[in-house]
């Protein structure tokens, strides 16, 4: 618990683009302090919502674990499988972004 509520402190604390947008704009309107209210509201929400993802994480795994065996050899290889999935995202969304911005281009005549 004590991991959670650090992650979720420190995950409010760590500046996001919108809400830099939130307080510039509150800024051009100068009503500062209610951008700054805004700001704070923001902060602790995105603390909250992460605390409470790792407390369904934590039960989740919890619930699940009790009712699997750890000999069951797909549960002992899903760390691995995630993983390979995760690669496998990430170099499709390479190749994807190198081909639209034109960096692969495709074989052929000019």
């Amino acid at each position: 618990m004590r991991e959670l509520c650090i992650l979720g402190i420190t995950g409010g604390i760590v500046p996001c683009p919108a809400a830099l947008v939130v307080l510039l704009s509150a800024f051009s309107l100068h009503r500062i302090g209610f951008g700054l209210f805004l700001i704070t509201a923001f902060s602790a929400g995105l603390a909250f919502v992460l605390v409470m993802a790792g407390l369904v994480v934590v039960y989740a795994k919890r619930a699940i674990g009790s009712r699997l065996r750890a000999e069951n050899r797909i549960v002992r290889n899903l760390p691995l499988v995630s993983s390979a999935f995760m690669v496998g995202l990430g170099l499709g969304l390479v190749l994807s972004s190198g081909v639209s911005s034109g960096f692969w281009r495709e074989a052929g005549p000019h």
